[in-house]
């Protein structure tokens, strides 16, 4: 059997048990934050010292996060009201790109990753991403060919350090490097992250998935020393069936499933039928054309690693710079032992710009947030309220959220905080810390006065003051100002009356676009009468909204007013 060693150091976190509050409330002064434990799986591969990898070319390295407390969650999909098929298969939609061959390299997950990718894009658009510019340039420990996963995916893509065109960086099994300065031809702003599911037929979620998104990533067991080893797998049906014990070390591409597929087509029968449809990375002569079926009664495949849907990548005109300290992503997690929490980074502004969305990691299902951008920080606290949103995301992840409006206006040089207020079901490490983890992430550096964390909002802890070279992954997306026009208007005749503006602006300047809502009050003696430049509301006569236009010229309103008889 194929053996692959690796020596790495266990890293062993301590963590102070700390009581809960009273009914008095917390004091955050008095309760420290505490480090989560690493995920058993990440740990066993690690103290190990050497991963039995079966087939040539797998290692899927097992992710440091441990999201056990999502085991058996359920999340509520765009089609979750639909009734599911007994068989479904991308490939019938057209939303399956073609299989692919990973060779010797150990980047089975970089296939498996823009496996979903490229199929949440279609039927649209048509990719082709490369997986050998995400094994070279991912910024992890481990390096090129030698293993990865689906979060080392989600922060590579998150910083937008990719997706990079096959055209650009063609996939090399031998390869280490890849070239410099390649521009990314999209921007992944969304990642949903797909609880484990309690029992073999629990496949709902993963299944609405694949209907509403597109493939989904997973993570398998692929037991024996070679791609054809038949003691699980049966060659002429190609199907897979693995019951024991032993962790992930695969990733494949998951675009389907199949309820009647018959236990008797596996080598040794599961407990009942039903089976997915996996795209494979060991090209179109294995398997059914590069295809095989996974029964449902896997005892690894959606259980012991967690699935990712990456969400079709957005144009990278969305926005116009990311600010950000967390290039390798969530690595590890904090919390202060209750389910709410706050983390915050504080940036200067490159440019005049306006920050108009906000990204963060959720770390459990039905994830409450309050996102709020503040445009100054003294130390101590955060000062100058500029935009503010709430909301719920239903599915763990890394997900972004767009402020309302025009989002908040920051000038170069200016120094600026994002605040996200984090409320979990059940989970009591709600914030997501990008983290050194030997061996592992080593690579994440952090200085203090980036990053902040608390438990009440009011009293703040400096993330890297705390735990060195550690920041909390929040990111801010700017664009450009959109111009300004501005609004006046006058009373006929004159001071007979006035008219207030919503919203308020200091010096009647409005960004274009904005939709302003006018009200006239005539003056003591005196009756409106009509607008001249708008027209009035026809419930309301004297109140009047009117869009700001984008010719860059003053937008002029008359209200005219009588005296009364």
């Amino acid at each position: 059997m194929k053996r692959w060693w690796r020596w790495s150091m266990v890293a062993l976190v301590i963590a102070t048990i700390v009581p809960r509050g009273s009914g008095r409330g917390v004091d955050a002064d008095v309760v420290r934050p505490q480090l989560a434990a690493s995920s058993s799986e990440f740990l066993r591969y690690s103290a190990s010292a050497r991963i039995e990898g079966g087939a040539g070319g797998l290692e899927l390295v097992p992710s440091p996060v441990d999201r056990r407390h999502l085991d058996g969650k359920h999340i509520n999909l765009l089609s979750s009201v639909t009734p599911l098929p007994a068989s479904y298969d991308l490939r019938t939609e057209g939303r399956v790109t073609a299989v692919r061959t990973q060779g010797s390299s150990s980047a089975c997950w970089t296939f498996a990753t823009y496996g979903s990718l490229e199929s949440t894009m279609l039927p649209a658009r048509t990719m082709d991403f490369s997986e050998n510019n995400l094994k070279n340039a991912s910024g992890f420990d481990y390096g090129a060919n030698s293993g990865g996963n689906g979060d080392m995916s989600t922060a590579y893509l998150v910083r937008w350090s990719g997706p990079i065109a096959e055209a650009d960086d063609p996939y090399d099994q031998n390869s280490t490097t890849s070239p410099a300065n390649l521009n990314p031809i999209g921007h992944v702003q969304n990642v949903i992250i797909l609880p484990g599911r309690p029992g073999p037929l629990d496949t709902a979620d993963i299944k609405r998935a694949i209907v509403d998104y597109g493939a989904v990533a997973g993570s398998m067991y692929w037991a024996g020393s070679q791609r054809t080893d038949t003691t699980y797998y049966k060659l002429n049906t190609s199907a897979y069936y693995y019951s024991g014990s032993d962790g992930i070390n695969h990733s494949v591409t998951v675009v389907g499933w199949n309820d009647a597929f018959p236990a008797s087509n596996f080598s040794t029968p599961p407990p009942g039928n039903g089976a997915w449809i996996v795209k494979n990375s060991w090209g179109k002569e294995w398997g059914q054309s590069g295809y095989f079926f996974i029964s449902y009664y896997d005892s690894v495949l959606f259980k012991n690693g967690s699935a990712y849907c990456f969400q079709a990548a957005e144009p990278t005109t969305n926005y116009t710079h990311v600010y950000q300290y967390d290039p390798l992503g969530h690595t590890s997690s904090v919390g202060y032992g209750v389910t709410t929490a706050w983390e915050a980074n504080v940036f200067v502004a490159a440019d005049t710009e306006n920050v108009s969305a906000v990204g963060f990691y959720t770390l459990d299902a039905n994830y409450s947030y309050e996102a709020t951008v503040y445009g100054s920080w003294n130390g101590s606290e955060f000062g100058k309220l500029l935009s503010s949103t709430t909301g719920t995301i239903l599915s763990p992840g890394y997900h972004t959220v767009v402020l309302p409006s025009f989002g908040a206006s920051v000038t170069s040089g200016q120094t600026f905080g994002v605040v996200i207020k984090l409320t979990t079901t059940n989970d009591l490490y709600p914030i997501a810390l990008e983290k050194p983890i030997a061996g592992y992430s080593m690579g994440a550096t952090a200085s203090t006065g980036q990053s902040y964390m608390s438990l009440d909002g009011v009293s703040w802890i400096d993330v890297a003051g705390e735990y060195a070279n550690t920041n909390v992954c929040v990111k801010a997306y700017t664009v450009a100002p959109p111009a300004k026009v501005t609004l006046t208007w006058q009373a006929s005749p004159a001071e007979t009356g006035f008219v207030s503006a919503s919203p308020p602006s200091v010096d009647n300047t409005y960004y274009v676009g904005i939709v302003v809502t006018l009200v006239a009050a005539p003056a003591p003696g005196w009756k409106f009468v009509g607008w001249i430049g708008a027209t009035s509301d026809a419930d309301d006569p004297i109140k009047v909204t009117v869009t700001m236009d984008g010719q860059g010229r003053y937008r002029d309103l008359l209200t005219q007013y009588s005296p009364f008889c």
